[in-house]
């Protein structure tokens, strides 16, 4: 019988029509990722269930047109022989086919050989030679495609997908620049064999397998403040799987300047001051050596504008903000921002010195006051005493932490018998005198924090709240202190709860219980070991809510009703053992998988209410020990 009723099932599969789920087009990697306004630029496009592509899409504002070439053509061999010829007198005659170059790579390659190599190659015939070397590269290496850029190009990011049989792809990030623009030429793998630069510029490359690494040589001034700024994991942050590009600069005499291997999350930034000029190398390379031909990068170097940040970084709604954009080699500039338009949230500002991250709310928006407190601070307390303070560090650091006298919350009775006690230990060489100096030197730590608190109170800046205030700290040891009034915050102590549910290897977070669908406060449920379940009172901000469940791998719920006579959004502080889950209404807004101890405000949230009756369920997700939570 079950034979049978295997037999039957396969047959409607195969006979029904029914397929199986096919994966989405995947571009894993667009080589070179940008070009310059003005220039034609050949890209390979490399990904899964590409086949059959037949259109290429370029997202973005007027300026970028495509060509897109399929896998497989054929090899324009007219001008084979004039490769052969020119050539072969250095090179085998395989390397066509022989090697995993792009169209662009093979043009950057016979560019280097002419220039840094002096082959004996006119530009007819280096055209010629690029018509083979470039058809062959599209018939062996995969989807090419040609794009022509205007010379009014909008510049920025756009996207490129492509439309193929298993439809349309995902998308891949270009980028237009108004900078110079080259491709990486192999081979480079070694500092005798860098590829020569010429600042300002952009080097679109490839770390193509493991081991390889691309040298650069330039020249720099005494003086000149370059930045050496790679994009790769801001390309495809899936490139962080198996691509940390790392960069090393060097000396003439190949002494290591700096080194970096992460700024911008993966992406790897050096701000350097030369101090002598002369020749100096730029290595590219995976930072465990690692590589793949979707490792790709866009370096940009030189004595170039940086722009490090936009202030204030966030504005009222429906207001306008005079804002300035700060950087180095980049004089600082006003720039405007009107949020007449714009909506709340997390916004990207698009500026001439890139985009910056800007935040936009409802709530009133204010600039901190320019002080630097912490000068103003220990400007109106007393001083420390040395000498004491001397003999506390010669006494009492061989064993404690020099902190001590600011680190930990004790009056100066405690202090005075724990020194005393320290001084009667066995080995402790603090004598009856020395112990009084410690004392003194403690009391007078005591009274100048304590001056230092009342200070910082008189010199804090007041704020009313909700606020939210742009601030920075612009120097060493500044400090920015606020002062506000919070409202006595409401508890809800009403609730229905209701455990434990099945919780197998914390699977139980994302499982629906009964009261995810529906709330039956009469209803009986089956829990964790077929457990009759149902929904009982209990008072309380949560705390202990769930102590009495001797299990550990369990789900609760608690649900409480809240009354509002306006609709309005309050603040919800959370705190949780384990994991936990909140829904309003019957809409989650909050989800946290997490393993921590249960504390206050672990999560401060935003708590929508509409105008009446508000349904509040909170789920909890325990592991080990006794789940509660705190509200």
């Amino acid at each position: 019988m079950k034979k049978v009723a295997l037999i039957s099932l396969l047959f409607w599969f195969l006979c029904s029509g029914y397929t199986f789920a096919q994966r989405a087009p995947t571009i894993s990697a667009i080589f070179p990722a940008g070009g310059q306004v003005g220039q034609t630029v050949e890209i390979s496009v490399r990904g899964s269930d590409l086949d059959g592509a037949h259109t290429l899409i370029v997202s973005g504002s007027r300026g970028v047109t495509g060509e897109l070439f399929s896998a497989g053509g054929k090899v324009d061999t007219t001008y084979k022989s004039l490769f052969e010829d020119t050539c072969a007198q250095c090179h085998e005659l395989r390397s066509p086919r022989n090697r995993s170059m792009t169209p662009s790579q093979w043009e950057a390659v016979v560019d280097r050989m002419i220039s840094e190599k002096g082959a004996p190659i006119d530009s007819s015939d280096r055209d010629n030679i690029l018509v083979y070397l470039k058809s062959a590269a599209r018939a062996s290496g995969g989807l090419t495609a040609q794009l022509q850029i205007e010379p009014d190009a909008v510049l920025g990011r756009r996207e490129i997908r492509v439309v193929g049989k298993h439809g349309g792809s995902t998308a891949f990030p270009f980028e237009i620049d108004c900078q110079t623009e080259t491709i990486d030429a192999e081979p480079n793998d070694l500092i005798t064999d860098a590829v020569r630069a010429n600042p300002p510029i952009i080097i679109n490359g490839i770390i193509k397998q493991n081991g390889d690494q691309d040298y650069f040589s330039f020249l720099a001034k005494a003086g000149d403040r370059y930045i050496f700024n790679i994009k790769a994991y801001r390309l495809n942050n899936s490139s962080q799987q198996f691509f940390n590009p790392t960069i090393i600069l060097f000396s003439e005499k190949g002494e290591e300047l700096a080194r970096s291997n992460g700024f911008y999350a993966f992406d790897p930034l050096i701000d350097y001051v030369f101090q002598t000029e002369g020749v100096y190398y730029l290595c590219i390379r995976d930072l465990l050596y690692r590589g793949s031909p979707a490792c790709v990068y866009r370096l940009t170097m030189g004595n170039l504008p940086y722009n490090t940040y936009l202030f204030p970084t966030g504005g009222q709604l429906g207001s306008v903000i005079e804002s300035t954009i700060g950087g180095t080699n980049l004089t600082k500039a006003p720039w405007q921002i009107d949020l007449t338009n714009e909506t709340e949230g997390l916004k990207q500002i698009d500026t001439p010195y890139g985009v910056f991250p800007f935040i936009v709310s409802k709530v009133t928006s204010l600039v901190e006051a320019d002080i630097n407190i912490q000068d103003k601070l220990f400007s109106s307390v007393g001083a420390t005493d040395a000498e004491a303070e001397i003999l506390f560090q010669t006494k009492c650091v061989q064993c404690h932490e020099p902190r001590s006298p600011s680190n930990r919350p004790l009056t100066a009775d405690d202090w005075a018998v724990t020194i005393q006690r320290m001084g009667e230990k066995q080995n402790s060489d603090i004598s009856p005198s020395e112990a009084a100096r410690i004392i003194t030197f403690f009391n007078s730590e005591i009274t100048r924090l304590s001056q230092l608190t009342a200070s910082r109170i008189q010199l804090a800046q007041r704020i009313e709240v909700p606020v939210a205030v742009s601030g920075r700290i612009s120097q060493p040891g500044e400090v920015d202190y606020y002062r506000f009034t919070i409202p006595e915050a409401k508890t809800l102590d009403d609730w229905w709860v209701i455990h434990p549910f099945d919780n197998p290897d914390e699977s139980g977070f994302d499982i629906a219980y009964s009261p995810e669908k529906e709330i039956n406060l009469e209803q009986e449920y089956i829990g964790k070991n077929n457990c009759k379940l149902k929904w009982y009172k209990t008072t309380g901000s949560g705390e202990s809510a769930f102590s009495n469940v001797p299990e550990d791998d369990v789900i609760g719920y608690a649900l409480t009703y809240i009354d509002s006579e306006t609709e309005r959004t309050e603040i919800l502080s959370l705190g949780s053992d384990d994991g936990i889950k909140v829904w309003v209404n019957d809409q989650l807004i909050w989800s946290n998988f997490v393993h921590r101890a249960l504390a206050p405000a672990q999560d401060v949230i935003a708590l929508p209410l509409k105008k009446g009756s508000n349904k509040l369920l909170i789920k909890i997700s325990n592991g080990w020990g006794l789940g509660d939570f705190w509200l």
